[in-house]
């Protein structure tokens, strides 16, 4: 009840023109504890009640949940630290040393800038990454569409280099740690992409 009465609260203070709560909390065992569900979908449908299964766009809330998994894998089991290179764990990330011949004239860069950007990348550390200062803030993947950006498979893969699809490489547009930049969608992939490529990699050391 003290629950429901701080959501009808929240809700009653709300002067925007509508918007709802979903709010489920489970125990370590998975047992329903409360599950409250309020308002409505807000702005065009707010005439539409808000119910316990309306998907809500919440982009930032899961780089919460992305970046813990990377703390727990380098605190807790050990696969990883912070300050790796992200190429030697994640092997498609930037896999040679020297830039893969034709890079540049698929990317329209001129030779020693694309150079220089590929070095970047071999720099990126799982530490770069999660303090938004790995360069990659304003990168999506090529040819983004909704059924890509609804796979984070496939939005993962779009920051490895393929040398079928080089058009499509993504190269950072700072050197890593030389500047704070929010990677607004670019954060999740590349946690995810390191997380994977460490679990994967030490459940084959087993």
């Amino acid at each position: 009840h003290k629950l429901e009465t701080l959501v009808d609260t929240s809700l009653s203070t709300n002067n925007s023109g509508g918007g709802g709560i979903q709010i489920c909390v489970l125990d370590k065992d998975a047992k329903c504890l409360a599950d409250v569900t309020k308002g409505n979908l807000g702005g065009l449908y707010s005439s539409q009640s808000m119910t316990p299964t309306s998907l809500i766009l919440g982009f930032s809330c899961t780089k919460a949940i992305t970046a813990t998994l990377a703390h727990l894998l380098v605190q807790e089991y050990k696969f990883l630290q912070y300050d790796d290179y992200v190429y030697e764990i994640w092997d498609d990330f930037c896999p040679t040393a020297t830039i893969p011949s034709g890079l540049a004239v698929a990317l329209d860069l001129s030779e020693e800038e694309a150079q220089k950007r590929w070095t970047w990348k071999r720099q990126i550390t799982l530490r770069h990454i999660l303090q938004h200062q790995a360069g990659f803030g304003m990168a999506l993947p090529h040819v983004l569409t909704i059924q890509k950006l609804a796979s984070s498979e496939e939005c993962i893969r779009a920051m490895e280099y393929s040398p079928t699809n080089e058009e499509a490489t993504l190269l950072p547009t700072s050197e890593p740690g030389s500047k704070t930049e929010y990677h607004f969608f670019s954060f999740g992939w590349l946690v995810a992409g390191v997380v994977c490529a460490a679990y994967d990699k030490n459940k084959k050391m087993d």
